[in-house]
Parts: structure tokens; sequence; C-alpha cells
């Protein structure tokens, strides 16, 4: 006889947060309750996005306009890169609280998986997301850590089902 699990919510820790996890959980009807790691949404506070015309718009009304290629934001997540006119934050009267004096044009990365990223940001200020993330704490921490301190596992070298039979 055969079974068949539905996931309809998936709890993991920040080590899985990524732009690609939280799309593909979305696409196939999973709810993630996955904490945001540090900067994810960080580098664009102050700027509105028009997405329609798929630039962002500063505090001073200037635009920052971008190729639309999606590139490696240099730590493997793909991204949108923006830019300022330098002949538009040369004498920016709010120049010094949106970049650093070296600086000479406003640069902002936008991920191409931003709207998962603030859906998953939403989500883990509902109280649902802390009642899960104190269940996965009350169950999953406590098993690595009897594995980690009282068994001595320093490390594990494979993970998952394909490890296994790798091993065989």
């Amino acid at each position: 006889m055969l079974y068949t699990i539905t996931l309809e919510q998936l709890v993991a820790d920040a080590a899985y947060s990524s732009g690609e996890n939280y799309q593909y959980l979305e696409q196939n009807n999973i709810t993630p309750y996955i904490p945001l790691l540090g900067g994810a949404l960080s580098g664009s506070e102050g700027f509105i996005y028009d997405e329609q015309d798929d630039w962002y718009i500063c505090r001073n009304n200037k635009r920052l306009k971008g190729s639309g290629i999606i590139v490696d934001d240099g730590r493997g997540h793909p991204v949108k890169k923006y830019f300022s006119l330098q002949s538009d934050c040369k004498n920016c009267p709010v120049r010094k609280s949106c970049m650093t004096d070296k600086a000479k044009t406003k640069k902002i990365q936008r991920s191409i998986y931003k709207a998962e990223l603030e859906r998953a940001k939403a989500r883990q200020q509902t109280v649902k997301a802390k009642v899960m993330k104190r269940k996965r704490s009350g169950t999953v921490e406590p098993v690595w850590a009897t594995l980690i301190n009282f068994m001595g596992m320093k490390r594990i070298n494979a993970r998952g089902l394909a490890a296994k039979f790798l091993k065989e």
C-alpha cells in the first residue's frame, strides 16, 4: 500500500532561508515558516520601487535605473542592480543620510525573490509563526543538543537518503 503525505506548512531554521526555497514552497502550496537571514531585505530603505517602470525613486525624487539584467550579487543570489546618476547625487540635500562620503552614486540591489522575502518577513511577525518557532525549538533543538553534547557527535558528513545510498 502506498501512502502520500501532503505538506501544508514547513518549519526550518534560518540556514534554509533563501528566495529559491520560499518560491519553491509557495509554488507547491506549502507555507514556509523559515526566519530570514539578517540582510535579506536591506539596502533600499527610504526608496520607493516603481514596479511598472522597474526603477527606484529616492527621497529627493530622483530615479535609480537598472539594466534589467539579472546578475549574481557575489554571494550566489540573483539580483537586479539599480544606480543613480552622479549628477543627481553630487549636491543632493539628503546625500549624507543616503550614502557614504566616498560614494559617487547610490547603488541598490533588488533580489528577484523580493516578493517572497517580504511575505516571509510578514509571516514571521504573526502569532502562528511564533508558535511554530517555539514548537520547533522544543522538539528539534533538544535532539541536536543531545547528539552534540552527550553523544560526542561534532559533525555529520552526509545528509539525506541520497548520501546513505552513496555510502553503500
